[in-house]
């Protein structure tokens, strides 16, 4: 759909869930995690939904997918070493290799806007979900905010927005000049960075506002948004 909300067209039409999109860099390809009964796959489609491939084909769960700001690489979460952790493919889906090895779930990854760096969702202490970070290479991996849930980092680098206690909130990258700024989950970033695009906790309804937390209005029915990069 058009960022407005008019437009709606579905570009998937298959019996599986299919959720999580993730626009390439580019705009000309988007990623998405199909789910069946006891696995979820990634999947690669052009942006009007046609020549579908399957990128993991690995009877693990794969999901949360994020191109890195150069399109070559993707990160995604995956249960296939029994617990969630970082991945990373190529975008054709070859070369996969693990970036986390941790004893507790990583997922949810997000790229900086120079590549260097992932954020992403981490458990360590097995309780509650923070937001970590680390080098591009998997090195470095430290706490930025607990509790915190799906980071998403801002086209032109400078926050974070990310969901916790019921609310979206919005931090600069080392964790400081953290606030909260609207109700809501799942945000996505517009490409200037000005707009942050979420969803509403019940019934599952997406939302825009500024980045401050101002003029927020309704524009469609649905969760996942994601917003294309031009």
């Amino acid at each position: 759909m058009n960022a407005d909300g008019t437009d709606a067209r579905r570009l998937t039409n298959d019996p599986t869930s299919n959720s999580t999109p993730a626009w390439s860099p580019n705009g000309r390809y988007l990623t998405f995690t199909a789910s069946y009964a006891d696995t979820s796959e990634i999947y690669l489609i052009d942006a009007d939904g046609m020549h579908s491939r399957n990128l993991t084909q690995n009877p693990a769960k794969d999901d949360w997918s994020a191109w890195s700001p150069d399109g070559q690489t993707i990160a995604f979460g995956s249960d296939r070493d029994g617990d969630f952790e970082i991945y990373l493919m190529n975008a054709d889906g070859t070369n996969q290799r693990a970036l986390t090895k941790n004893s507790s779930v990583d997922k949810h990854p997000t790229w900086a806007s120079d590549g260097r760096f992932i954020a992403y969702e981490c458990s360590w202490d097995n309780v509650v979900e923070q937001i970590c970070l680390m080098n591009a290479d998997g090195t470095n991996q430290h706490v930025l905010v607990s509790p915190g849930y799906v980071p998403a980092w801002s086209p032109d680098g400078q926050s974070i927005a990310f969901y916790t206690a019921g609310h979206i909130a919005v931090m600069s990258p080392d964790g400081s000049a953290l606030r909260e700024v609207a109700w809501g989950g799942d945000p996505t970033w517009s490409p200037d960075s000005r707009f942050i695009a979420f969803r509403s906790p019940n019934p599952p309804e997406i939302y825009v506002m500024n980045v401050e937390g101002t003029n927020i209005h309704k524009i469609a029915d649905g969760c996942d948004p994601a917003w294309s990069p031009k």
